[in-house]
């Protein structure tokens, strides 16, 4: 690549925002197709846990699925009560933090490198990838976005610390610190990014190593030590399945093959593991020899991105999101290194080499950018049969009674995951079912909370031991069938023997109940 010019001049300062735009622009246009993507999965879950923050700001604090993430509940809550249910600002400010990220990661490279080539290489490059289609195209899938966010920009702040000054500095730290841990527990790799940055790239003492990164890496002590004495009902360990040392072994070698594009080609035979992990060490030696900080800094960030997941049997697009933004500062500063020494060598003319790299990274652009598309299309279908059953519901929701129980009886027979699997052109997708939701997509709370107004009044399940009781009385029952919503007052004697018999509600029928809104926090 060529060295480009210096940051000295104003000229080069003029190209420097240029190039900036250029790239913003370009990632916003490939995504501005999704601008009308429907909600889909978790996006109704988060929502119907955030509705009552607006009466108490600090239940934004209160654990998912026994995992911390404040400020994506805080964001879901500001999308629904100041855009209410458009769509199009969940997906703005979705594709918004993505963006975000791409200009970041642009100011963080030029810095550095000092030129724009490798920046502009790496923000495209990252940008415009489909391998986390789940992140950019999905509500749910910004507590990944907001972590990268918060990381991208201590790394920033690290790299102008003496322009800042201590005080500040440790201030800009602090606040992006707690920023990422109330994101995502992916967090914890953090510390060990930045202490990277500091005693690889910025050749730090590890004296002053430590003494900059204190903070985060006692934050991480603190937290490892949650999990590992606290119980397992609060701690996200429970969540790890037991995986065997070669299923991790497979993940480790085959998610760098993916990212190079070579994931069809990839093997779980012994040899192709051995082979691959022989190409890590090769690529390790150069970086040594070579004494290239950034792209050593670059494999460090990879794997400590990745390691984490490997326990996991699963593997969401969304877990790339972090990972492909290191492995892309490492490919690129690895190339940008042999180029520059074809160049000073004299092997081949600067221009030559400048315009077969321009070509190749064009390639991949344009390769992935198309990819995006058809990611956004599939996305799309998956979203639609949201759409649908949010259409079905709204058309009877005025009539739904607020003063009693809903007995909810959910006979709808399609399955969209599995239909969309048959169909989807992009990247294999890990779509999750709910098998008592409505087309084992939704549940029926999220979706009446989503239709109606959760301010006013909001839809819970019952609890078990209230059950009886409520069958004893007076109360209304909700059908749906893939035909839509009705009522059906005859079900209610079925259903009342039913319980009788069997001490529980036939499968498929769940009770629930609107419960007023608290006027005051």
């Amino acid at each position: 690549m060529d060295q480009g010019p210096t940051v000295e001049t104003e000229q080069s300062r003029r190209m420097t925002w240029f190039a900036g735009i250029l790239v913003t622009v370009f990632v916003a246009v490939v995504y501005l197709p999704s601008l009308d993507l429907f909600l889909k999965g978790d996006d109704f879950i988060r929502l119907n846990q955030a509705y009552p923050a607006a009466q108490n700001l600090m239940l934004v604090f209160e654990a998912i699925n026994r995992f911390f993430r404040p400020i994506g509940t805080f964001l879901f809550l500001v999308n629904h009560f100041v855009f209410d249910s458009s769509i199009l600002a969940y997906n703005a400010l979705t594709i918004l933090i993505h963006v975000a990220n791409v200009v970041l990661l642009y100011v963080l490279v030029f810095r550095l490198e000092r030129r724009i080539p490798p920046a502009l290489g790496v923000a495209f490059l990252f940008g415009t990838s489909p391998l986390f289609s789940e992140v950019p195209l999905w509500a749910c899938g910004r507590d990944d976005s907001l972590v990268l966010l918060f990381l991208l920009s201590s790394l920033i702040v690290l790299s102008i610390g003496s322009v800042l000054g201590e005080v500040k500095r440790q201030i800009f730290m602090a606040g992006l610190l707690l920023g990422a841990i109330g994101s995502k527990e992916n967090w914890i790799i953090l510390p060990l990014v930045l202490a990277g940055f500091l005693f690889l790239v910025q050749g730090a003492s590890l004296k002053r190593v430590l003494s900059q990164s204190l903070l985060s890496l006692l934050a991480l002590v603190i937290y490892l030590m949650t999990l590992v004495v606290g119980s397992t009902s609060s701690s996200p360990l429970r969540y790890l399945p037991p995986s065997d040392i070669k299923a991790m072994l497979v993940k480790l070698t085959y998610l760098p093959c993916k990212y190079f594009g070579l994931g069809d080609f990839y093997r779980t035979d012994a040899w192709f593991i051995v082979l691959v992990l022989l190409g890590f060490g090769g690529g390790i030696w150069i970086m040594v020899v070579t004494r290239n900080r950034i792209a050593q800094w670059g494999l460090l960030w990879l794997l400590v991105s990745i390691i984490p997941t490997l326990p996991l049997y699963y593997a969401p697009s969304r877990y790339n999101y972090v990972s492909i933004a290191a492995f892309w500062i490492m490919v690129v500063a690895l190339v940008d290194y042999g180029a520059q020494r074809l160049i000073s060598a004299g092997f081949l003319p600067r221009n030559a080499v400048n315009a077969a790299i321009a070509i190749v990274i064009g390639c991949i652009v344009t390769y992935q950018s198309i990819m995006v598309q058809w990611e956004i299309k599939d996305y799309r279908v998956l979203g639609n049969y949201y759409r649908v059953v949010v259409e079905m519901y709204s058309r009877v929701s005025d009539a739904v009674p607020r003063d009693r129980p809903i007995l909810f009886v959910n006979r709808g027979d399609r399955e969209p995951v599995a239909e969309l699997g048959e169909t989807y052109r992009g990247y294999r997708k890990l779509l999750y079912t709910r098998p008592v939701g409505i087309w084992k997509i939704i549940d029926f709370a999220p979706l009446a909370n989503f239709v109606g107004d959760p301010l006013e009044a909001r839809v819970v399940r019952v609890p078990n031991d209230e059950v009886k009781q409520i069958l004893a009385g007076s109360f209304s029952v909700l059908v749906f069938s893939d035909r839509g919503f009705f009522f059906d007052s005859e079900l209610e004697s079925a259903v009342r023997e039913f319980y009788s018999t069997n001490r529980q509600l036939p499968p498929g029928v769940e009770l629930f109940r609107f419960v007023p809104t608290p006027s005051e926090t």
